[in-house]
C-alpha cells in the first residue's frame, strides 16, 4: 500500500472482486460433496469416500479450466469493459490462472484434509502458503510489477498449497473405490450454491458501485480498509470451523448431534472471539495507523464496527455447522439471499451518508439479520438450538 498508488490499489481490488464474483460458480460441488465425503470417512467407508471424491474432484476441475480458458482469450474485452481500459488484461489473465489453483486446492483441503482431520498439516500448508504467498507477491511489486506482482504472489501461493494437499491427500486419489452416488451430493450443494452466488453478487454491488462511479482511486482505499477489517474474522471463523465442522458431521451420522452439542460450541466460541474482537475494535485507529498508514485513519470507525459486528456474527458458526450437518442447506441458502437482499438495499444510502462505516453498518446488520431471521428459528425448530447461559463459566 506504501509502493502502490491508489489507483494501483484500486485496480489490484477490483481484480479481487472479480475472483470473488466467479468464485461461486467453480466451488459450489464442495459444500455438498464435501458433507458426503467426511460422512463416509468418518464411518469407515473408504472406498465410498474415494469414489466420490475423485468424480467431485474432476467437475471443479473441468469447470475452472474452463472458465480460466475463457477469460485468458477474452482478456482485452474484458478488461476495457471492466475497467474501463485495456492496459489491466494480464491482471485478468492472471486471475484466471489462480481460479484454476485456488479452487483445485480448496476442494483437496475442504474435502480431504476436513474428511481425514489432518488439520496439522493443514497448518502447515497455510504457513507455506502465506510465505509463498506474500514473498513472491511482495518481491515482485518491489521489482516494480505492481499489481501483476501481487496477483503472480496469489498465483504462486495457491499452486504451493496445491502441491502439498496433492502429496498429502493421496490416499483419496489412490487405492480401491467404489461407486458412490453423486446426484444427492450435488442436490444439498445445489441451494447452498445459489444463496452463496447471490450473496455474492449483492454483496458486491457496492464495490461495483465505487470501481463504477468514482474511480480507480476510490476503489483502492474502500476496498483495502475493508479487506483490513475482515481478515482477523476469516482466519478465526475457517479455524473453527476446521475444528467444529468434521465434529458435527460425526455426530449426525451417529445420531448423537443435539442441541446441547452445539450449546457447548457455542460457549467456546464465545469465550475464544468475544473478548479479543472488541480489544482489536478498541485499538481500531492505532492498528490502520500502524499497518495501513495516515491516508487510510480516517476509516478506522468503519473497522470497529466491523470488529463488534464480527464478534456478534461469530455466534451463527456453530448454527450453520449444524444445519449443514443435518443437511438442512436450504436453510443456509435462504440466510444468504436475505443477508445479501439487506445489505444490498441498505449499502447505497449507507455509504453515501458515511462511507466506509455505512458499508461496515449495512454488512453486520445484513448478516444478524439472516442469522436472527432465518437460520436461528430453522435450529430451533429442529433442536439444535439450545442454550443454557448458565452453562457459561
Amino acid at each position: 500500500m506504501r509502493v502502490l498508488s491508489l489507483k494501483g490499489l484500486g485496480a489490484y481490488a477490483a481484480a479481487g472482486t472479480l475472483f470473488t464474483l466467479l468464485l461461486p460458480l467453480l466451488v459450489w460441488p464442495i459444500y455438498g460433496i464435501g458433507r458426503y465425503v467426511i460422512g463416509y470417512y468418518q464411518t469407515g467407508r473408504l472406498e465410498e469416500a474415494r469414489g466420490l471424491y475423485i468424480r467431485g474432484l474432476a467437475i471443479v476441475l473441468v469447470s475452472s479450466v474452463a472458465v480460466a480458458m475463457a477469460i485468458w482469450a477474452l482478456a482485452s474485452p474484458l478488461s476495457e469493459l471492466y475497467y474501463g481500459t485495456t492496459r489491466y488484461a494480464w491482471l485478468l489473465r492472471l486471475t484466471a490462472l489462480d481460479l484454476v489453483a485456488y479452487t483445485y486446492y480448496n476442494y483437496v483441503y475442504y474435502v480431504a484434509f476436513q474428511a481425514s482431520t489432518r488439520f496439522g498439516r493443514w497448518g502447515l500448508t497455510q504457513v507455506v502458503w502465506a510465505f509463498v504467498r506474500y514473498g513472491v507477491g511482495l518481491a515482485l511489486l518491489f521489482a516494480g510489477f505492481g499489481p501483476a506482482g501481487l496477483i503472480a504472489g496469489w498465483v504462486a501461493g495457491d499452486a504451493a498449497s496445491a502441491a502439498l494437499g496433492t502429496y498429502w491427500s493421496l490416499d483419496f486419489v489412490v487405492g480401491s473405490r467404489s461407486k458412490a452416488p453423486l446426484l444427492p451430493a450435488l442436490s444439498i450443494a445445489v441451494p447452498i450454491a445459489i444463496g452463496y452466488l447471490m450473496a455474492t453478487v449483492l454483496q458486491n454491488v457496492d464495490k461495483l458501485f465505487v470501481l463504477r462511479y468514482i474511480g480507480l482511486a476510490e476503489m483502492g482505499s474502500y476496498s483495502i480498509i475493508m479487506i483490513g477489517s475482515v481478515t482477523l474474522q476469516m482466519v478465526v471463523y475457517n479455524a473453527l470451523s476446521n475444528a467444529i465442522y468434521p465434529a458435527f458431521v460425526k455426530f449426525e451420522e451417529s445420531g448423537a448431534l443435539s442441541g446441547e452439542a452445539v450449546a457447548t460450541a457455542i460457549r467456546y466460541v464465545t469465550v475464544l472471539t468475544v473478548p479479543p474482537f472488541f480489544l482489536v475494535a478498541a485499538l481500531g485507529r492505532p492498528l490502520i495507523q500502524l499497518l495501513l498508514g495516515p491516508a487510510f485513519v480516517h476509516d478506522w470507525e468503519a473497522f470497529a464496527v466491523l470488529m463488534v459486528g464480527h464478534a456478534a456474527m461469530n455466534y451463527d458458526l456453530p448454527i450453520t455447522q449444524a444445519l449443514q450437518a443435518r443437511k438442512a442447506t436450504r436453510t443456509l441458502g435462504a440466510q444468504a439471499i436475505v443477508s445479501a437482499a439487506v445489505i444490498a438495499a441498505l449499502s447505497p444510502p449507507l455509504i453515501a451518508r458515511w462511507l466506509a462505516t455505512g458499508a461496515a453498518a449495512a454488512y453486520v446488520l445484513a448478516r444478524l439479520t439472516g442469522f436472527l431471521g432465518v437460520a436461528a428459528p430453522k435450529a430451533r425448530s429442529l433442536g439444535l438450538l439450545k442454550i443454557d447461559l448458565k452453562g457459561v463459566r
